[in-house]
């Protein structure tokens, strides 16, 4: 039982994710430049390119290194922080694949509460906990919907023995 825990729960949310997912991707209020700068190089390093990185230069320009994937993320979720970024400069390294697709959406944060709250009443709160992070880190919001709506949460089933493990290990 306790294998099935994170998929389980999983399943509950997700389901009907496919309508909340306009909703989950508007910015609660539009950024600085200077704060959408933060905010897209942070989801783009914790969504595959750890290497990636962007500061801001005078005059509201911008300047970074990573690969064309990354640029693209980049300035897709400059944009939908309501900041424009013209004249993105090639590529400056080549870094590996992120392991979320470009176009992808990451998790909204405000599922977390949601998905802690459903998988405790099934699991313990570290099993639940360490299954959210990992969740996050490597599921985007259309590849759930995808899951939900092909009715097959089979990818899920690592993480339950994976977090199991580490909670077993004291690791996580």
């Amino acid at each position: 039982m306790k294998q099935l825990v994170i998929t389980a729960t999983l399943l509950a949310m997700f389901a009907g994710a496919a309508h909340a997912k306009h909703r989950a991707v508007a910015p609660a209020r539009p950024l600085s430049f200077s704060q959408a700068i933060s905010a897209c190089r942070a989801w783009i390093r914790t969504h595959g390119e750890p290497s990636f990185d962007a500061f801001e230069k005078p005059g509201e320009r911008v300047a970074f290194f990573g690969t064309a994937q990354a640029r693209f993320t980049f300035e897709k979720c400059m944009n939908a922080n309501g900041q424009t970024v013209d004249a993105i400069p090639p590529a400056t390294a080549t870094a590996p694949a992120p392991v979320v697709p470009p176009t992808a959406t990451p998790l909204p944060a405000w599922y977390g509460p949601r998905f802690l709250a459903a998988c405790e009443k099934y699991g313990s709160h570290a099993l639940c906990t360490c299954g959210w992070a990992k969740v996050q880190q490597r599921f985007s919001l259309e590849q759930m919907v995808a899951m939900g709506n092909a009715n097959d949460y089979s990818p899920l089933a690592a993480i339950d023995a994976e977090c199991q493990r580490e909670i077993d290990a004291n690791t996580f």
